[in-house]
């Protein structure tokens, strides 16, 4: 049965409790509603450049979709000001932190120092590397028409991120410890794969 026609099927007798659960519904409503509208407009601004192109070859990747790759493209802004992946990879915080001296080298927990949102999408794309290395019918769409530089990097990624998540898991490594690693990995994967965006004129 269809949940909303489930809800809308409930009566109360205590007319008080009737009316509470009359406004919870309608918030509930309002709130869906408001989240449709902000959808439309983030997926008419990823329709748009620079976001257009950008958004496309980042979706190549899996556990990329349009939002997360709006996101990456949004708050990172200019891929090029990082020269290597691993600056990218310290501006999202996921590179451990080091507490060296002499011949001593100690490395803890990431840094957490770089952008939050940047990390959180990266860490939330992580996890589908779980599962096996295959193409899915929703990846093969999103990289219809883009350049096979960018496919062959993400499909690299894809090969390369499922095997170290199965490896680390194998090690004992704790999930959200793993997660965290491959989402390192992965953002030099968005890095190597934002260096084949198109110049944008000044």
């Amino acid at each position: 049965m269809n949940y909303k026609l489930w809800l809308q099927g409930l009566q109360f007798q205590w007319q008080p409790l009737q009316q509470t659960f009359e406004a919870y519904v309608r918030a509930v409503e309002e709130a869906e509603s408001r989240r449709e509208t902000v959808d439309q407009q983030l997926s008419d601004l990823a329709q748009k450049e620079p976001y257009q192109t950008q958004v496309k070859y980042l979706s190549c990747l899996k556990g990329i979709d349009m939002l997360t790759a709006l996101t990456l493209a949004v708050e990172a802004q200019e891929f090029g000001r990082f020269e290597k992946a691993r600056g990218f990879m310290s501006y999202t915080g996921v590179v451990p932190a080091e507490n060296s001296s002499g011949q001593r080298v100690r490395r803890g927990s990431i840094t957490k120092a770089g952008n939050a949102h940047i990390r959180r999408v990266l860490v939330e794309a992580a996890w589908s590397y779980r599962r096996p290395s295959a193409i899915s019918a929703a990846v093969s769409k999103r990289r219809e028409g883009c350049p096979p530089e960018v496919i062959r990097i993400a499909q690299k990624a894809q090969n390369r991120l499922h095997r170290k998540f199965v490896r680390m898991v194998s090690q004992n490594k704790p999930n959200q410890v793993t997660a965290v690693a491959v989402a390192r990995e992965l953002g030099g994967f968005v890095w190597s794969i934002a260096r084949h965006f198109p110049a944008v004129a000044a």
